[in-house]
């Protein structure tokens, strides 16, 4: 008899301790890759430190962008209201990945650390919006998140290295790249394609990117489906890593308290 009660002990003791553990990451804000700083952001990067603590969520940055659009008496259906909402989350941001730490999602903090520095990349608007950083594809991410609030229709832009945006509106799609700001000044705001058929990518990026680079990194590859989600399945794995993060430790806890050899052994008893 005293030896089963101190194996139960025991069992209970591991558990618990395997209960902590998967506990503590939660209350760790501590990041397993490291972050860029702002102080080596693109020499390009109009980043405003007052704007990232201010736009807190999609809806902040739509928000503000109306407010801007008011004040300048601009169409909030139109290409204007558009690229006013481009420049507020191209000054929200400076270039760099924004990930996840353990605090906020440990298992996709782990995974980014241990399998694949992606699956750690934030690619939940509101989340993203919690940091000063992000990089092309997670500004793009934002941009989409603003335009389907205000029920513009959108499409992500991919090429073998860089990540932007187009809307349609009034019928013409346009091309934003928040990230790498490129000078729209002598074209005026196309389409991509518009754009690559004119030969006027290099006009438009030759502050930003040396002809081989706009060769190699804005080869394109792809159109995203008008309106999907940018990242679905990465998305899919940061909400359900998140409520797993925080619920597992309850696992071993139930096993230990509820489950346990002792309390079965009870309930059997005549």
């Amino acid at each position: 008899m005293d030896n089963s009660r101190t194996q139960r002990q025991t069992s209970r003791r591991i558990l618990l301790i395997i209960s902590f553990l998967l506990l503590l990451p939660n209350l760790l804000p501590i990041h397993l890759r490291p972050l860029p700083e702002a102080k080596n952001a693109a020499k390009w990067d109009n980043f405003s430190m007052e704007l990232a603590q201010r736009l807190q969520s999609v809806a902040d940055v739509i928000h503000f962008s109306d407010s801007l659009a008011r004040i300048g008496g601009v169409d909030t259906n139109g290409l204007r209201y558009a690229t006013v909402l481009a420049t507020t989350i191209r000054n929200r941001f400076y270039h760099g990945y924004s990930h996840y730490s353990l605090q906020e999602n440990w298992l996709a903090a782990l995974a980014g650390y241990l399998i694949r520095e992606d699956l750690s990349a934030i690619v939940i608007p509101d989340d993203i919006l919690k940091y000063p950083m992000a990089a092309c594809s997670q500004q793009s991410i934002v941009m989409m998140a603003c335009f389907k609030e205000k029920g513009v229709d959108y499409r992500k832009v991919a090429f073998k290295g860089h990540y932007t945006t187009e809307a349609c509106i009034k019928d013409n799609w346009y091309y934003f790249d928040t990230n790498l700001e490129p000078d729209f000044s002598s074209t005026g705001r196309e389409s991509f394609e518009t754009l690559n058929r004119n030969g006027q990518l290099v006009t438009i990026y030759q502050d930003r990117l040396d002809s081989a680079q706009i060769a190699t990194e804005l080869a394109f590859d792809s159109y995203g489906r008008v309106n999907a989600l940018p990242a679905p399945r990465a998305e899919l794995f940061h909400i359900a890593t998140r409520w797993a993060s925080r619920l597992l430790w309850l696992i071993p806890l139930f096993f230990a308290y509820f489950r346990s050899p002792r309390r079965q052994a009870e309930k059997s008893a005549p």
